[in-house]
């Protein structure tokens, strides 16, 4: 009896692998759910990529989960559409197939499922983005994204619709500029303070004493910088260059080399021009020109 208890033994432990390892093998079922789920989720990344690329989230409002708030829906849209326009994601070409390749067919029998979106665009590799799928009426929909923020300075390349309406208006102030004829830049700026004056940018110990003081007039940046000789004036042609500045405004971006030989400046500078456009009702406006160099002061 003692000498049969290891075959006995033996026994157990095989039928307890076997049970083991018939919990761990999908069944024909299980299968087919993973293989419908997956189709699936590779449709609705292979639209988000579209529009990512497109620049335009209107697309994404179908393929959304029908259990997200519409605030939320709005919410998501929005931040689709302030990351497409990052310079980053220009020519999104996300890798679906090793996003997909995270998930087992365990995963497709849930609710739920993160998938890790990384590929590279135009200018190189791209963040990786955390798309949340969520199973709704027996469909898989996007339920949540998770990419990159826009913060101010950022390269952005937005659509042409947009730059149709930005760039005109920047070439003709530029040549203005170029003419010194300040007074036609005076004269598209709104007549609200925050269009007519920039903050001042200060150190730590300037801060802690000049807090209170009020901002410089644009009016008198423009007015300094026709004391300066210009170096060389931009391509009017050339592509302009878009940074994100805050939300609901863009800005177009030049560095321009001078010097101001009356103002101790004799070796040449870099003056940046940052022309600043609005989001409204009719579209990008020119809100204001902010002007940074050694030259301006608190820039």
């Amino acid at each position: 009896m003692h000498r049969s208890m290891p075959v006995f033994a033996v026994l157990l432990m095989a039928g307890a692998l076997a049970t083991a390892a018939g919990c761990a093998t999908p069944t024909p079922a299980d299968m087919l759910v993973a293989q419908t789920g997956k189709q699936e989720a590779q449709d609705l990344l292979d639209a988000f990529a579209h529009a990512v690329r497109e620049k335009d989230p209107a697309p994404i409002s179908s393929l959304l989960s029908p259990t997200l708030r519409p605030r939320e829906a709005d919410q998501l849209e929005a931040r689709l559409a302030r990351a497409s326009w990052l310079e980053r994601y220009s020519g999104y070409a996300p890798d679906i197939d090793r996003a997909l390749d995270q998930a087992g067919w365990r995963d497709w029998k849930g609710t739920e499922l993160r998938l890790v979106l990384s590929g590279t665009g135009a200018f190189g590799p791209t963040t990786e983005d955390e798309i949340t799928l969520a199973k709704a009426g027996g469909k898989w929909r996007i339920s949540g994204c998770k990419m990159a923020e826009p913060r101010p300075g950022d390269a952005l390349d937005p659509p042409q619709a947009v730059r149709q309406q930005v760039e005109p208006k920047v070439r003709h102030m530029m040549a203005e500029l170029k003419e010194g004829r300040m007074a036609a830049i005076v004269y598209e700026l709104p007549d609200k303070a925050s269009a007519r004056e920039r903050p001042l940018t200060l150190s730590g110990w300037q801060s802690l004493w000049m807090s209170s003081t009020p901002g410089i007039s644009v009016v008198e940046d423009l007015e300094m910088m026709r004391q300066f000789t210009v170096l060389a004036w931009p391509d009017p042609q050339a592509e302009l260059q878009y940074v994100y500045d805050s939300s609901g405004t863009i800005a177009v971006f030049y560095e321009v080399p001078y010097v101001w030989l009356a103002g101790g400046i004799d070796k040449a500078d870099i003056l940046r021009l940052k022309f600043i456009f609005l989001k409204g009702s009719e579209g990008w406006t020119f809100y204001t020109v902010h002007l940074s160099a050694k030259a301006i002061p608190y820039s």
